[in-house]
């Protein structure tokens, strides 16, 4: 009996070592449109009672959208461990090589931060950053990648409002549980094409509206979507403003 135990024990201990994973996560930030110095954290859970000594990953999916400019590894596991990092860009990749410094790392929390520049003529919408390959130790643990980016959010101004003689006023309430009323207003040659668009934290449309003849706001049932920071977006022939709402139940 004592050995049919202690076989057990064996098969759930090598299956338990074989399950460990790492998940590895690049966040969703919002920056406006000619921000410098944006902070994109990339945060990891390592699972329990394991350290761990180097690290090798890989980015991509950012380029010609917007400008790497450095890993910062300030108040981060890397850096409180003190690994040397160190960093190559190529045309279409970013490699970021770290190894052990005073102490391995273990935990949770994040690992690094990159950091870019938006463009001052970025669109609206999500610039992707995607994990292309992430290998810690000899690759013995596999690694869950979950992608981010950032969501440009380019914000009206009441000169542009002012020229094209149309606004996109707000959303009440704000934040809201299940329907939010969304007000704005057209110059009347404007109506035609117009629209009100949802879009979710990763920059799916979720939802479309078309504005008819003298409407003046329109009302988002939510209750289907789960909680978050979402954006509505104005869109004409010639402009588009856009803000934020936050659904919270």
């Amino acid at each position: 009996m004592k050995e049919v135990t202690l076989l057990i024990l064996c098969v759930l201990l090598f299956n338990f070592t074989l399950s460990a994973e790492i998940v590895l996560t690049v966040e969703t930030v919002n920056a406006n449109n000619g921000s410098e110095g944006v902070i994109v954290p990339v945060n990891v859970n390592f699972p329990s009672d394991s350290l761990y000594s180097s690290a090798d990953i890989s980015f991509a999916g950012y380029f010609s959208e917007m400008t790497f400019v450095e890993v910062n590894t300030n108040s981060t596991l890397i850096g409180n461990a003190g690994w040397l990092i160190q960093y190559n860009e190529t045309s279409d990749t970013l490699l970021i090589t770290a190894s052990a410094g005073a102490e391995d790392i273990s935990g949770s929390g994040v690992l690094f931060n990159l950091v870019f520049d938006i463009p001052a003529d970025a669109t609206n919408g999500l610039i992707p950053i995607t994990i292309e390959s992430a290998v810690f130790n000899t690759g013995t643990d596999s690694v869950t990648a979950n992608d981010g980016g950032v969501y440009v959010i380019i914000v009206s101004t009441p000169e542009d409002e002012a020229v094209q003689g149309t606004k996109l006023i707000g959303n009440y309430p704000n934040p809201f549980s299940n329907s939010t009323t969304i007000l704005f207003s057209l110059a009347a040659t404007l109506h035609e094409n117009a629209r009100i668009e949802i879009f979710n934290i990763k920059g799916q449309k979720v939802e479309g509206y078309s504005i008819f003849n003298s409407q003046s706001s329109i009302i988002w049932d939510s209750s289907e979507y789960p909680n978050g920071i979402y954006f509505y977006k104005l869109e004409t022939d010639n402009k588009s403003f856009i803000k934020k709402m936050i659904l919270m139940r």
